[in-house]
């Protein structure tokens, strides 16, 4: 999901987003592989590039869920996988 994105953002995010996938991609946070939550972190950060991200209540949906997350993420040794959620926060606060 996340190579469909950097290729073509603008042509596949809306698509997305309707489907609901930020809300699956919220819930899979709370895994423990750091594989799959940089990955996760990755392709939400992608999303929220799309205006539609934030006008369809997903950033309040998964901020908790986000939040929990980057509690456990500080607390493993992958600085890639904190720094992707930290970036994810930034974006979804600034907005």
């Amino acid at each position: 999901m996340a190579a469909i994105l950097v290729h073509s953002p603008s042509q596949y995010c809306a698509s997305f987003i309707q489907a609901d996938v930020p809300e699956f991609l919220f819930e899979r946070l709370s895994s423990g592989s750091e594989v799959l939550l940089w990955s996760v972190y990755s392709c939400l950060l992608l999303l929220t590039e799309d205006p539609l991200f934030f006008s369809q209540c997903h950033s309040v949906y998964g901020i908790e869920s986000l939040v929990r997350s980057l509690k456990e993420a500080l607390r493993l040794t992958n600085v890639e996988v904190q720094r992707q959620g930290l970036l994810l926060l930034t974006e979804i606060l600034e907005r």
